[in-house]
């Protein structure tokens, strides 16, 4: 789903959880890449406040450890 239509939407009346997607970001792609992504994805939906990041799902075993590790990175949080 498109993160800016969903905040635009329903930003002032739900609180977003998860988003971080499973299946291709974070089994496929390098930990930089998975960077970027969070980092847009709190910027967007974290914008004002009402969002927990998480992956959209469980953590699967082909999700490697650094990727993990990227997702949660603390120098990607909005102030």
């Amino acid at each position: 789903m498109e993160p800016e239509g969903l905040k635009r939407d329903f930003g002032e009346r739900l609180c977003f959880h998860g988003g971080i997607d499973i299946q291709y970001l974070l089994p496929l792609e390098s930990a930089e890449a998975v960077r970027k992504e969070v980092k847009r994805r709190v910027e967007i939906l974290g914008n004002g406040g009402g969002y927990i990041l998480a992956p959209s799902h469980n953590l699967q075993l082909d999700i490697s450890t650094g990727n993990i590790l990227a997702m949660y990175d603390p120098t990607l949080r909005s102030a």
